[in-house]
């Protein structure tokens, strides 16, 4: 993500993982333009979620009885 944020292109990040042998977790192959696009777009969504969180909290009462 951050080098997403600096203003890199897919496909510049992708060159820049497999020159730096950079696996992709769980299958050990070469990133894809594809696997970029994905992995970013579900760190957006997570971004997302995280800054959208609200509570309502009301007045909680409770009890315990011996």
């Amino acid at each position: 993500m951050k080098l997403h944020n600096e203003g890199w292109s897919n496909k510049r990040i992708v060159t820049f993982l497999n020159l730096n042998g950079i696996k992709r977790r769980n299958k050990k192959d070469d990133y894809k333009v594809k696997d970029i696009f994905l992995c970013l777009q579900k760190l957006k969504i997570r971004e997302k979620r995280k800054s959208n969180i609200k509570y309502k909290l009301r007045k909680w009462e409770l009890w315990r009885e011996y």
